[in-house]
């Protein structure tokens, strides 16, 4: 009996410390015990954002996909403690529609059918919405980049033996959306007579024999273009002309290139037809030419680029920049290292801020500050962003993800960025602090300085930039975000042409057609309940005739009206009159104008950039008339209307465009 007391006696603690540990457990599986989300010492889940593990080169955004791929979504999990981890295996997956497009296996998604759904992606009780098109291509258009108003594809294509050919490649897609398809569809060529280029598919070389014919047909997904014929003709390249540019479009306009910066050229080709010694045709053979400097210590180039980099501390050092084919050469054109030296590097972030928001990329500049040996009391100050090798202290908490842009992934963090000249020992370091923020807002707008920047010509592009206003962990702090790349651009179109495509990142709108009613342009964010855009209303156009710019009136002449004029162009998909100089001069005289200046053309670019992409002017395959006059009493000056394009003396008989001025009444 005593025995039996004793291990009753025993019994009744072990019993009490089992029941204890079911009821502790109990409590604890029903969300009575301290987990993740309600122990503030633990970290706590707070979102989740979707991401695709790898995007196919189909010319389709991440939020878009083909019909019957499979594809793996990854599931990234953000703490309270500013920490993010990938969740994708502890994620359970919805499709709104599983006809559309179902998970095969966990976060494995295969499209099924053309369609809208919303991938949702929850861990307990937070939840994330990621949309989707499934799209197909239905039509792929090819045809010459340069081509007249109306070309065909059952023409044939005409290229000098030894120059290139780019072929604009347009695919129409399930949602009516026409896109640039160069990067991703296949090439079929029927014969050796045109070699495809290696560095850009869309172009072709003339290679072969004079005479002989190549047939090509591009292909995507089973959809195949109709064929364009290319046919090596025996026109005779006659002389090379070389122009500069800036590379950059914040590059200052001062005597000399500064150290650290480059300069673009391109390469004109004059050719002449075999059985006609007066028909002459200008093309563009900028990536057939050999590329030259006559002092690559102070301005380079690599693997024979027409871009050369200013690379000599030296001031006021020179090259000489030329471009050869065959046994032709170019005009010689003279770069000389600019009277000022580099004091320093300033590295810019948003609202000139050293914030971040987490999760949302960041694009940062690099201003150059140069000391001119001149006038020293004056500073020059230029974007170098472009010229600068970039690197993060820090990859896991700020990431690059391409040159100068950069992915925060922390909460609180801080990392360091390096700017440095490219080859040099210049540089510039900032720290930057990384904080959760919220998107308020997103404003849509045109990039350039067109007067008109919603009206685009016929055959030309504007690109669209978004920005994103953030708060700031409820600090009452904003920062304005360059978000292009990560919203969705809805273009809607009711004119029944689709007279716009959208190009690269569907931020380039180019015109193919001509508008009866506006298009509309807006920006979503990616998620199911984020932020829309202003609505921009798109137009297009032939071109301008006129337009005022000050205190003047800028017309083209009748003379290039004249459709019965026997010099003719045909470019960017019109048909215009040339003439020489006198005739120009006469053109503008007898509608009371006067045949424009050298320095108010000059004045015209640099106000509203190049005429060809505002107001839809030719400018590439002719120079234009000038009033101003040389020494030689049977030249004038005359200008390439080109951002950056070069002033020559030509002979009184050369057949160019011409453009009036009259005061603006």
């Amino acid at each position: 009996m005593l025995l039996q007391k004793i291990k009753n006696k025993i019994k009744i603690p072990i019993l009490i410390t089992f029941l204890f540990i079911i009821v502790t457990s109990t409590l604890t599986a029903c969300g009575g015990g301290n987990d993740s989300n309600t122990d503030p010492a633990k970290k706590q889940l707070k979102k989740i954002t979707i991401e695709r593990t790898f995007t196919e080169q189909d010319g389709l955004n991440a939020n878009e996909a083909l019909t019957n791929i499979t594809f793996e979504l990854k599931a990234i999990g953000h703490y309270s403690d500013g920490s993010s981890d990938n969740i994708t295996a502890s994620t359970q997956w919805i499709s709104s529609d599983p006809t559309l497009a179902n998970f095969k296996n966990a976060s494995l998604l295969h499209t099924n059918k053309i369609g809208k759904i919303n991938v949702t992606a929850q861990v307990n009780n937070i939840t994330t919405v990621w949309p989707l098109s499934i799209l197909k291509p239905v039509a792929i258009t090819i045809t010459p980049s340069l081509k007249s108003a109306d070309f065909d594809n059952t023409q044939m294509t005409f290229v000098p033996r030894g120059t290139s050919i780019t072929l604009d490649t347009v695919v129409e897609w399930s949602d009516n959306s026409k896109r640039d398809g160069a990067n991703f569809v296949s090439w079929m060529l029927n014969d050796t007579s045109f070699a495809q280029d290696f560095t850009q598919s869309n172009r072709f070389r003339a290679v072969g024999n004079y005479g002989e014919i190549t047939s090509l047909t591009a292909s995507f997904q089973g959809v195949s273009s109709d064929a364009i014929s290319l046919e090596v003709s025996d026109e005779t390249l006659q002389k090379i002309i070389i122009n500069s540019t800036p590379s950059s479009k914040n590059t200052p306009l001062i005597s000399g290139v500064l150290y650290g910066t480059t300069r673009t050229f391109t390469a004109i080709g004059i050719y002449q037809e075999t059985n006609n010694s007066q028909v002459t045709h200008a093309i563009n053979i900028t990536k057939d030419v050999e590329w030259t400097s006559s002092a690559p210590s102070i301005f380079y180039n690599i693997d024979n680029s027409n871009v050369f980099t200013a690379y000599s501390g030296v001031l006021n050092s020179k090259a000489l920049i030329s471009a050869k084919m065959f046994d032709v050469e170019s005009n010689k054109q003279e770069l000389t290292i600019a009277d000022a030296a580099l004091s320093q590097i300033n590295i810019m972030g948003p609202n000139q801020s050293g914030n971040l928001i987490n999760d949302v990329e960041t694009t940062l500049s690099a201003i150059g500050h140069y000391h001119p040996e001149s006038d020293s009391s004056k500073d020059i100050t230029v974007d170098l962003t472009p010229f600068v090798t970039w690197s993060s202290s820090n990859e896991e908490i700020l990431k690059q993800v391409d040159n100068n842009t950069f992915l925060p992934s922390a909460n609180f963090g801080k990392a360091w960025i390096t700017a440095q000249i490219k080859d040099t020992t210049y540089k510039s370091v900032k720290e930057f602090s990384i904080s959760p923020g919220k998107l308020e807002n997103i404003t849509i707008f045109e990039i350039h300085n067109y007067p008109e920047p919603n009206a685009i010509p016929l055959n030309q592009t504007r690109t669209y930039k978004a920005m994103g206003i953030y708060s700031v962990d409820n600090s009452g702090e904003t920062i304005s975000l360059d978000i292009t790349k990560h919203v969705y651009w809805q273009l809607d179109q009711t004119n029944l042409n689709n007279p716009f495509i959208q190009e690269e990142n569907r931020n380039t709108i180019k015109a193919i057609g001509l508008t009866d009613t506006p298009s509309k342009l807006t920006a979503k964010g990616l998620t199911l309940n984020d932020v829309q855009s202003n609505t921009l209303e798109l137009t297009s156009f032939r071109f301008k005739k006129e337009f005022t710019m000050g205190k003047l009136k800028f017309s083209l002449s009748p003379l290039m009206m004249d459709r019965y004029n026997t010099e003719l162009i045909d470019e960017n998909g019109n048909i215009w009159g040339t003439g020489k100089w006198e005739t120009a001069n006469t053109s503008c005289q007898k509608m009371g104008k006067e045949l424009a200046t050298e320095e108010q053309l000059i004045t015209l670019v640099k106000t509203i950039g190049s005429p060809t992409l505002g107001y839809g002017w030719p400018a590439l395959r002719a120079n234009y008339w000038t009033s101003t006059t040389t020494d030689n009493s049977n030249q004038h000056i005359s200008k390439n209307l080109f951002v950056g394009g070069g002033s020559y003396e030509e002979d009184d008989t050369t057949y160019n465009y011409s453009v009036c001025v009259t005061n603006a009444s």
